[in-house]
């Protein structure tokens, strides 16, 4: 008897259920991929209005089932809108609208109103700006598209609007639909219009459906990166992404001086690096001459017989990195350097490095590296991460520095390097069985650990381990195999 009462109560659930919704809802639809449909573009936009173009749309493309509301729908009063959002001054060309009509109906009898809108401040439709009626019978039905063109009105848009969708069909009768996704994207960007006003689909239908309405937006973009030039922090260097490492609003890729805020972009002598960017400093005679170059860099010379300038200029190119990855990490750093003075012994150099996108266990791997005019010469002394702090020495930092040519130039760098591969402690150039002994004391004894990981990795699987002491033990000693790094 149980049975039979629960049994009951479910059947009648569901026709309750099924009454609830029966306005509102028809079968589901084939699944559909939505793709760009550029080639199906009827009408060409003019090219005084563009020079680059996109589809876009807020849809559920993964192929998921489609669902239908009846609408009652009043003549010229939009139904449904969809709000798209234009980061910058856009012009819309054109939207793209999929029409349907329940199989108890006769398709293309109405005629389809597309009106695009203004945005209320509140995510919903307010004043209208354009409207495109399409004639009954002369649109195809779903899954072709209806193409309604805008060009001829110039609407240039700039956050917020809305493109919507009504039927001249009288409610209750025949009339057209369009499409609409399950509501899994969630993106509550749909609405509907009922008893005179606006409502989100989410409260209306208890599900954030999206309408598929493609919008082909067009803008003026100069160096084709897809990033229009009103928006374009860098109108003229092509740079998708944008990066601007100082926050001043002008694109790493053209500003003069990237590491540094500079809107100015003074460049005194116009060499194209900015004045921020280029420090100079008096380096007097004496021994164990401490100076301070910019920022972040101490320089100590071990002797100058006679005093000068030395400068430093930094850059974010320079000098081929042979793959290697240069600090800081989102935007490579060179430090150049030149001095007047004339100088003997070592000199040191630390920098205070900025350690922002480096993964924690790398960071142990930074090298300080100098080019010789011919490769990148290991120079690194000591390092600490805690205060992102490195130092190197070398008696012969500047490239071809001589006593007779006291305008040669150092190009400095800290990178994540493997200059030679099996030389843990990233040193001496060499592989030696002090690097061996490096790995064990490091696997085995908790001491430090090596400079470079993918220096220690001498058999290139992704980690350091006995197999990689054993793999350089068998090279030194036993003919063994090259090591490999990555």
């Amino acid at each position: 008897m149980k049975i039979v009462k629960l049994a009951v109560s479910l059947i009648l659930t569901l026709l309750v259920t099924a009454w609830l919704f029966a306005d509102d809802f028809s079968k589901p639809l084939h699944k559909r991929d939505l793709s760009p449909v550029v080639e199906k573009l009827d009408v060409i936009p003019k090219s005084d209005v563009r020079s680059s173009c996109d589809w876009r749309w807020y849809f559920n493309s993964s192929g998921s089932g489609i669902v239908w509301k009846v609408p009652d729908p009043t003549y010229n009063t939009q139904t449904y809108a969809m709000r798209f959002t234009s980061e910058c001054p856009e012009t819309l060309i054109g939207v793209n609208v999929y029409v349907y009509n329940s199989e108890d109906g006769t398709f293309g009898n109405d005629d389809i109103i597309i009106t695009v809108y203004t945005d209320d401040g509140e995510g919903f439709p307010d004043i209208p700006l354009a409207t495109g009626v399409v004639p009954a019978g002369t649109y195809p039905q779903f899954p072709a598209p209806t193409y309604v063109d805008f060009s001829s009105y110039g609407l240039v848009m700039l956050g917020h609007f809305h493109v919507g969708f009504s039927s001249s069909g009288a409610a209750g009768i025949d009339y057209e639909r369009c499409i609409s996704d399950d509501g899994t994207d969630g993106l509550n960007r749909s609405s509907a219009y009922e008893a005179g006003a606006w409502y989100s689909m989410q409260s209306l239908w208890g599900i954030d459906c999206n309408f598929l309405f493609d919008i082909f937006i067009c803008y003026e973009d100069s160096d084709g990166d897809g990033v229009g030039d009103d928006c374009d922090n860098c109108p003229t260097v092509s740079n998708a992404d944008q990066a601007d490492y100082d926050d001043e609003g002008i694109g790493d890729a053209c500003d003069n001086c990237p590491f540094y805020w500079n809107p100015s972009q003074y460049d005194s002598n116009f060499d194209g690096i900015g004045d921020t960017c280029t420090f100079d400093q008096s380096t007097p005679s004496g021994n164990d001459v401490s100076i301070a170059l910019g920022n972040d860099i101490i320089m100590t010379f071990e002797n100058i017989s006679t005093g000068g300038t030395t400068n430093l200029t930094e850059t974010a190119t320079g000098p081929d990195p042979d793959s290697l990855e240069i600090i800081p990490v989102s935007l490579p750093k060179y430090y150049n350097m030149t001095t007047t003075t004339t100088f003997d012994g070592l000199i040191e150099i630390c920098i205070t490095y900025d350690d922002t996108g480096i993964d924690s266990e790398n960071e142990n791997f930074l090298s300080l590296l100098h080019y010789d005019g011919y490769e990148w010469i290991n120079m690194t002394t000591s390092l600490d991460i805690v205060s992102n702090n490195i130092c190197g020495t070398s008696s012969s930092l500047f490239m071809a520095m001589r006593q007779d040519d006291p305008e040669s130039e150092a190009t400095i760098i800290i990178a994540e390097a493997c200059l030679v591969c099996g030389d843990a402690d990233n040193r001496d150039g060499r592989v030696t069985i002090l690097d061996a002994v490096l790995l064990i004391n490091y696997k085995y004894k908790g001491d430090a650990p090596p400079y470079n990981y993918n220096c220690s990795d001498v058999n290139n699987d992704d980690l350091v381990n006995i197999l990689d002491i054993v793999y350089i033990i068998n090279f030194l000693y036993k003919d063994g195999p090259a090591l490999i790094c990555q």
